[in-house]
């Protein structure tokens, strides 16, 4: 008979213990969680230098490839950006004196542009370059893009041009 009053008191105290075991609801707490994408910046870069073809004096123009162009636009936005062209005079010193070609005379075609990430393009051929005159749109962005391209450069160059090294500058910029 002892026996089984051991047994039985085991399975009461087992009893017991699931009475007052862990509670039976699922308790749930949440955590704010944030974090910040920072903006980069809107930058162009254009090359150093560039050399023109070489002309013979009596030409009408000279011209040439100016190396490659790149805009970058890390700002994280869809803001879109514009690039302007303008250009020197361009000045041969020679004994005989000072010659120059107006920057009237300057034209810039950007050709084709590549590009990578979400933007709309269009380049402009455009001339007179005195002032500063857009030369590429980038519209319809949406987060980081890049834009490239060779721009092609054209002097006209003026009958009594005289033969000669002629040096100028040309700016790009972007905004």
């Amino acid at each position: 008979m002892r026996k089984r009053l051991t047994s039985l008191g085991i399975a009461g105290v087992a009893v017991v213990a699931m009475a007052v075991g862990p509670p039976s609801a699922h308790a749930e707490d949440t955590t704010t969680t944030t974090f910040e994408i920072v903006a980069g910046g809107l930058t162009i870069a254009p090359q150093g230098s560039a050399s023109l073809n070489t002309a013979q004096t009596g030409a009408s123009d000279v011209l040439g490839l100016m190396g490659e162009v790149t805009v970058i636009d890390s700002r994280g936005n869809n803001a879109g950006w514009t690039v302007t062209v303008s250009s020197s005079e361009f000045a041969l010193a020679a004994e005989s004196g000072d010659t120059t070609i107006a920057a009237t005379q300057v034209q810039y075609n950007p050709g084709t542009v590549e590009r990578t990430g979400t933007v709309t393009t269009t380049p402009s051929a455009v001339a007179g370059l005195d002032t500063a005159k857009t030369v590429v749109e980038g519209t319809a962005a949406r987060g980081n893009n890049t834009a490239t391209w060779n721009p092609t450069l054209t002097v006209g160059l003026p009958t009594d041009a005289l033969a000669g090294v002629y040096t100028g500058t040309v700016s790009t910029s972007v905004a």
